[in-house]
């Protein structure tokens, strides 16, 4: 019966220390994605555009001609939009496809880096 008594007590103390060191991590994550966003957005475009390179970002065949004139400018304007969650990948959003493409390739990037607000 003892036995029994203590493996009850065992599990109950447990299941409550289970939330409370989970918590710690939580708030580290948080507080990490924060300054990753932060230091995203105070990149300038250069390296911005090269950050997103090194994520993995894949850009449109004319964005990949013409880096300093439309890929940095397009990236450092886009960027605000997406992490702030004003931007996001549910539609076709300008007239020009390798823009939509560009677009939707930087928000899968910044997705999978968890810094999108509310995403």
């Amino acid at each position: 019966m003892l036995c029994k008594m203590k493996k009850l007590l065992l599990l109950i103390f447990a299941l409550l220390l289970i939330p409370v060191l989970s918590f710690p991590a939580a708030a580290r994550h948080a507080e990490t994605t924060a300054l990753l966003r932060e230091k995203i957005l105070s990149m300038n475009p250069p390296e911005l555009l090269s950050f997103l390179l090194e994520e993995g970002l894949v850009l449109p065949e004319d964005f990949d001609v013409h880096i300093t004139e439309m890929s940095e400018p397009f990236v450092y304007s886009q960027t605000p939009y997406i992490l702030k969650g004003q931007l996001d990948d549910s539609y076709r959003r300008y007239g020009y496809e390798p823009s939509n493409q560009l677009m939707f390739r930087m928000y899968a990037i910044y997705e999978k880096l968890g810094v999108i607000e509310n995403g």
